[in-house]
């Protein structure tokens, strides 16, 4: 597979993750395998206004 192709998936994956308050904190690319690393983004807004 193109690494074109993984880098856009990547960024499909990221895109959907950050739309669920998920912030991308790293990425990893050793020995053909991708490692990245999410974290719950804390919001300063009440979800129930």
């Amino acid at each position: 597979m193109p690494e074109i192709q993984i880098k856009l998936d990547i960024e499909r994956i990221v895109n959907l993750v950050q739309a669920f308050e998920w912030v991308k904190v790293g990425e990893k690319i050793e020995n053909g395998k991708v490692t990245i690393s999410f974290e719950k983004r804390v919001s300063e807004v009440d979800p129930e206004k």
